[in-house]
């Protein structure tokens, strides 16, 4: 072969070599890199919708897991840039909120409020008794406090007898000032109570003045009157028969409230109200998120 025809066959394959797209680069646009990103905190569905939302509208930019503690990213290096400060943003610990659980009884008769409740707290009340006949209000547990990162479950003493139980989830971030959070499970239970809460009702603030109705058995019946005393034996000596074996109280718990609704921080909302046996008395529960 000839030099002039070596030399046009190298010039035509170095034509070829510029004509091909680089196999990194979109055609036409900038250098296409892939990169991994490990997780901490964030799950990989939660990673996986920030990534996508900052993918260009044109050019190429993929996202996919690895499992759930791994992201794969393919795009050019400038969104590269954007997505991973982006995640490092959000990879961080979740933040815990605490929150504030008041559970009152309502009366149609008499006024007033408990002594040393917060000033959010009686501002709910008062717009309570504005648009609800009910005047007076007892605390009928200890002021309690919750604080999550997300679900949680928190019981107080009303006596001997009786618990509230409550159960909450949430969702937001509460590190922003003011910030919105949705509590999206709201449970409350009256449940048997535990002996060890028992003392938690003596706490300074709680009065036990306000008693809930002991409730019906199943079936609308009413309850089983307390044994009789023990009696003499007819024909015997006289001696008193043995009393019946006590029977347990049931393990029962009545659902009060389930619902879910959205609070900001440092404010307090009524959750509901429940009538206690008629129209002169009811459950009034405030929820208050910490600032």
């Amino acid at each position: 072969m000839s030099t002039a025809a070596r030399s046009a066959r190298t010039l035509l394959a170095l034509a070829l070599a510029l004509l091909l797209p680089h196999p990194g680069r979109a055609e036409g646009g900038p250098q296409v890199v892939e990169r991994r990103y490990q997780l901490s905190f964030l799950n990989a569905a939660e990673a996986t919708a920030i990534a996508q939302n900052l993918c260009p509208t044109e050019g190429r930019c993929s996202v996919g897991s690895m499992g759930q503690s791994m992201l794969l990213v393919t795009a050019d290096s400038s969104t590269q840039g954007r997505i991973g400060a982006a995640l490092r943003t959000a990879d961080v610990p979740p933040a815990a909120q605490a929150f504030q659980l008041i559970l009152l009884e309502a009366h149609r008769g008499g006024s007033g409020t408990p002594e040393g409740l917060p000033a959010s707290a009686r501002k709910a009340l008062a717009d309570v008794a504005e648009f609800l006949p009910f005047g007076r209000f007892d605390l009928i547990a200890p002021i309690a406090f919750i604080r999550t990162t997300h679900d949680a479950r928190l019981t107080v003493a009303h006596d001997a007898e009786l618990s509230y139980e409550l159960s909450l989830s949430f969702r937001g971030d509460p590190r922003q000032p003011g910030a919105e959070l949705l509590i999206d499970t709201f449970r409350l239970r009256l449940i048997p109570a535990e002996p060890i809460l028992v003392a938690l009702a003596a706490q300074p603030g709680y009065s036990a003045g306000a008693q809930l109705p002991r409730r019906s058995p199943p079936g609308g019946g009413s309850a089983a009157p307390a044994p009789a005393p023990a009696a003499a034996v007819p024909g015997g000596s006289g001696t008193p028969a043995p009393a019946p074996p006590s029977t347990p109280r049931p393990s029962v718990a009545e659902e009060l409230l389930g619902t879910s609704f959205s609070i900001h921080k440092g404010e307090t909302v009524v959750v509901g109200t429940s009538k206690l046996e008629g129209n002169d008395r009811a459950l009034v529960v405030l929820l208050t998120a910490l600032p």
